[in-house]
């Protein structure tokens, strides 16, 4: 079955071809490498890897991430992983690569994955010194998995698209739910770490945190460049 492999990538290639040529690659497979701002040296360390995808008949994509805001950049690569996770059966995710940044961004998106998703998921590095590879299994990724929201979800969801509304604000835009059971909902996410509640009893709004940002906003996977791109190029 095809497969799809994602890389945390920089100047240099050689820990992804040698994964590539480790775990092998077949016309369908698809490698996609994360990298900041697609500056010349990670273009010049991206054709090695296109050409050996192209040999195989697999496809291999660059995909550009803004780095500077963390929420953002999880929400981007967990958006991408999820996407992957849905068409793919087996994704292999190798974080020996790149900026520290989007290597721990990967690895959280990784851990907010549904325990479905995270089956399919296979994560590797290298060590540094002599090129070893290092599995993290599955098991391992299930021990930490995202708070289950519940019917909390749509609030955290408007309160993120629009910080600052109050509780007869956020019933309006959504009038199934009654004023009480927001406010009880709010409270909830709170406690959660969430949400930020500021005002006055019965004037209270609601500001989203960061862990927020990460887990409820609606990211667009990143920008992918290649020979050919995938549907969000």
């Amino acid at each position: 079955m095809p497969k799809a492999v994602v890389a945390s990538f920089g100047f240099d290639e050689r820990f992804v071809v040698r994964a590539l040529l480790r775990h092998g690659l077949k016309p369908g497979d698809a490698v996609l490498l994360v990298t900041g701002r697609l500056v010349e040296k990670v273009i010049r360390a991206f054709e090695p890897v296109k050409r050996l995808a192209a040999q195989a008949g697999a496809e291999a994509w660059l995909c550009e991430v803004e780095v500077h805001r963390f929420p953002e950049l999880v929400g981007a690569v967990h958006a991408l992983l999820r996407g992957l996770t849905s068409r793919y059966e087996h994704v292999l995710l190798l974080l020996s690569g790149g900026m520290r940044v989007i290597v721990l961004a990967l690895y959280m998106a990784a851990l907010l994955l549904p325990d479905l998703a995270k089956r399919k998921l296979r994560v590797e590095l290298e060590t540094e010194d002599e090129g070893v590879p290092i599995g993290i299994s599955e098991d391992v990724l299930r021990l930490l998995s995202p708070p289950d929201l519940g019917a909390k979800h749509d609030v955290l969801e408007l309160v993120v698209r629009r910080p600052g509304l109050s509780v007869p604000e956020l019933q309006q835009a959504l009038p199934a739910k009654h004023e009480s059971t927001i406010r009880k909902q709010l409270k909830q996410l709170a406690q959660m770490g969430l949400v930020v509640l500021r005002g006055s009893e019965g004037r209270q709004r609601a500001w989203p945190t960061d862990a927020a940002l990460v887990l409820a906003a609606e990211h667009r996977e990143p920008r992918c460049r290649g020979e050919a791109g995938p549907g969000n190029t």
